[in-house]
């Protein structure tokens, strides 16, 4: 009889929910394979090789792994929402492979006042005019911090979370370029004593970025995931799927003109080819690398 009379109160207790409870907090990985960029964003990674002292080039695929943890709140049976945050590092490639991209590049710096009809820049390193529509530089890497809201909606008949779920998220990124290695360039370089340009690309070192700089941005990402949830007991479940996202807005925190103070000029006081790599506003570059990604998913999520 007391069975019976605590039978209703149970019963409404499942009504949704995992067993009852109406919590969810994930931790997940995500591998991401950068080959669908390559349809927006085709360049070149170039690496230095001490052995021969130049750079060698290959075409640029990262492998990038996402870490992150989410909460969710059941509301019924069928809707959630929370949020979610995941933090990656990855590569960029080299950013004046593409012509067209060059002059974008040096367009950033219009307001020094240097003329580029030439698409030439002084190097501090070597002390020499450097031709840069035919420069090679070695990768830059960024780290992503990814907030998102997200809503997540169950596509089964079964209660939420179990079975096949989708999840649309919408939120911030914050982007810092790591400048912490050294950095390699190759090009042609231009001979006062003899009026001409080398015949040979010169591989040279860039001076290190200066310790103060702060090359971050921020960005707009959206995200769609779709994974399948299997029970492991009453407070744990596996979670594996895929998820499409991507950016469409970055922006960089800090203004051209405030990076520029902080680089060594030529003697006619023309930004450097080190200013350029290192104080060049990269949002161009890091909204094509994250502007669409397929990853895998796959984690752990506990109920309480």
């Amino acid at each position: 009889m007391l069975l019976l009379a605590f039978l209703p109160l149970f019963a409404k207790s499942q009504d949704f929910g995992y067993f009852g409870k109406k919590n969810l907090l994930g931790f997940h990985g995500t591998w991401f394979f950068r080959a669908m960029p390559q349809f927006f964003y085709a360049e070149k990674m170039y690496r230095y090789n001490e052995n021969s002292n130049n750079l060698t080039g290959n075409a640029l695929r990262n492998h990038v792994w996402h870490a992150g943890l989410s909460y969710r709140r059941i509301l019924n049976k069928s809707h959630a929402v929370g949020i979610q945050a995941d933090y990656s590092i990855r590569g960029l490639g080299d950013p004046f492979h593409d012509k067209t991209d060059k002059v974008n590049f040096q367009a950033d710096w219009a307001n020094i006042n240097v003329d580029y009809s030439n698409l030439t820049a002084f190097s501090s390193e070597l002390g020499k005019v450097v031709r840069m529509s035919d420069v090679n530089i070695t990768p830059t890497s960024i780290s992503v911090i990814d907030v998102k809201a997200i809503w997540s909606r169950s596509r089964t008949s079964s209660v939420i979370p179990l079975g096949l779920t989708s999840t649309w998220g919408l939120g911030y990124q914050m982007i810092n370029a790591n400048f912490s290695r050294s950095m390699y360039a190759s090009g042609f370089t231009y001979d006062d004593m003899v009026g001409e340009w080398s015949a040979s690309r010169e591989t040279f070192q860039l001076q290190n970025a200066p310790n103060d700089i702060e090359n971050k941005y921020w960005g707009i990402g959206w995200m769609w995931d779709l994974s399948l949830n299997y029970a492991l007991n009453k407070s744990w479940m596996l979670s594996f799927g895929s998820d499409i996202r991507g950016t469409f807005l970055v922006k960089q925190a800090k203004s051209s003109s405030d990076m520029a103070d902080l680089f060594l000029s030529d003697p006619n006081q023309n930004i450097t080819v080190e200013g350029l790599v290192y104080g060049r506003n990269m949002g161009k570059e890091i909204r094509k690398e994250l502007i669409f990604q397929n990853t895998f998913r796959l984690g752990l999520v506990f109920a309480f």
